[in-house]
């Protein structure tokens, strides 16, 4: 794990906030009348930008945006729109390029995280000195409630799996409620234009060698709309990112007979891991799926 102190001055801390829509217009009174308290209260200690995206939507997303969040005297408030759908990755690429805070965080826009948990995930990253923070109801002091069981056994199988293979362990490598710092919220990080993305972003951070924070959070089924994600889809693209990171392992000399004290030593003895991630090297360690497509 990196050891550097990043601690920042609150009063100068920007914070960007990342949330994609598609057809979710049903839903957008409910988030803002949750949201826009909270990012009162975090205005009073950081600077927050706010990056709105509708992705292609079909519905009255982008107005409904615009009603709801158009008029509010918030400088730093971005409301983007994609002429087609292309996916939570693509969506993702349109924030990161846009944000300029040191901290961003990235959230569902069907309230199934809580948003009133979010300055939580940027405490994470300033006093924990972490580098991501992602929400896990996974944890044994997280909790599911009335989340369908399909969509609960997919997820919780691909983070079982994820854990056994990858060098850094967490009960949830597919949360999309997360703080990054910003150098670990980056395009490049990830392939993936649809929902895979959220994975491969946390185990790009896992091979670079960033510090991971999981924060207990509770999963809730969404009070409008429906779920984008398709079954087999979904599950095809995770045994895809799989195979890639035991690949990546073999590589590396990463045999896991002795689980994660052999990953987390070898960790300590490279130096690779101790370096910023950038450079040859660690593009070569970075774990990238190439699932273009696939979701």
């Amino acid at each position: 794990m990196k050891t550097t102190d990043h601690t920042e001055q609150r009063d100068t801390l920007g914070v960007s906030l990342i949330i994609p829509f598609y057809n979710e217009g049903e839903g957008i009174a409910h988030l803002a009348s949750r949201l826009i308290p909270v990012v009162r209260k975090m205005q009073k200690n950081w600077n927050v930008q706010i990056i709105l995206i509708d992705d292609g939507s079909s519905d009255d997303t982008y107005a409904r945006l615009r009603e709801h969040f158009g008029q509010l005297d918030i400088e730093g408030l971005s409301i983007l729109r994609h002429i087609e759908n292309s996916g939570i990755g693509a969506a993702m690429v349109s924030g990161f390029e846009a944000a300029t805070g040191d901290i961003v965080c990235t959230m569902d826009s069907d309230c199934t995280y809580a948003p009133e948990d979010i300055p939580k995930l940027v405490h994470l990253i300033v006093e924990e000195n972490a580098d991501i923070a992602t929400g896990s109801p996974y944890h044994p002091e997280g909790g599911i409630d009335g989340v369908a069981a399909w969509r609960i056994a997919v997820s919780k199988s691909a983070s079982w799996l994820y854990r056994r293979i990858v060098p850094e362990k967490l009960f949830c490598y597919t949360s999309m409620f997360r703080a990054y710092r910003r150098e670990w919220a980056r395009p490049e990080h990830f392939e993936s234009e649809g929902f895979l993305s959220v994975a491969e972003l946390i185990l790009a951070g896992a091979y670079r060698g960033a510090r991971i924070v999981e924060l207990p959070s509770r999963l809730k089924v969404r009070a409008f709309g429906s779920s984008k994600l398709r079954f087999f889809r979904v599950v095809r693209s995770h045994l895809g990112l799989l195979a890639r990171a035991t690949l990546e392992n073999l590589s590396l000399g990463w045999m896991r007979v002795n689980g994660m004290s052999f990953a987390r030593d070898f960790k300590k003895t490279s130096p690779a891991f101790n370096q910023q991630p950038s450079g040859e090297l660690l593009d070569r360690m970075v774990l990238v799926g190439r699932v273009r497509g696939v979701v």
